[in-house]
């Protein structure tokens, strides 16, 4: 009965260490800082190039007057996050009436973004930093 008992933990430390190291390296947990959150719920999705890159996990209301957003990026996208990536609410692209967060990449090879550092987001629109930097490069292309 003892051997059987011990067999039994064994196996259960075994799984659970395997699923903490699993979930420990599932993605990167961080933090980000908005003005106003526009709707956004705990579960809305953070969006990379068209793809569900992550959620948001949790928010609060800092004494600062601002939104802190806890958000987590899957793996397979956490090169994305960099201190370089701008950060904006936008319109769930499939359900309606719900929120997103996009992530737009500008600049490859930018220092990542580490585990619980809170970032800046853009009150902007997504749709607006994309028609100034378009106007940004019609403008040198003219010089």
């Amino acid at each position: 009965m003892k051997r059987a008992f011990a067999a039994w933990a064994a196996v259960m430390i075994g799984f659970l260490g395997f699923e903490f190291l699993g979930c420990v390296e599932k993605g990167l947990k961080f933090n980000i800082r908005f003005d106003q959150i526009q709707g956004l719920k705990s579960g809305d999705p953070v969006m990379f190039e068209n793809n569900i890159a992550g959620e948001i996990l949790d928010f609060k209301y800092t004494k600062e007057g601002g939104y802190l957003v806890e958000v987590t990026v899957t793996q397979a996208f956490k090169a994305a996050a960099t201190r370089t990536t701008r950060f904006f609410i936008i319109d769930h692209p499939i359900l309606p009436g719900r929120k997103a967060i996009e992530m737009i990449s500008s600049e490859k090879g930018a220092p990542p973004i580490a585990s619980g550092e809170t970032v800046a987001g853009d009150d902007a629109t997504a749709s607006s930093f994309i028609v100034r930097f378009l106007e940004k490069l019609k403008d040198k292309l003219n010089a």
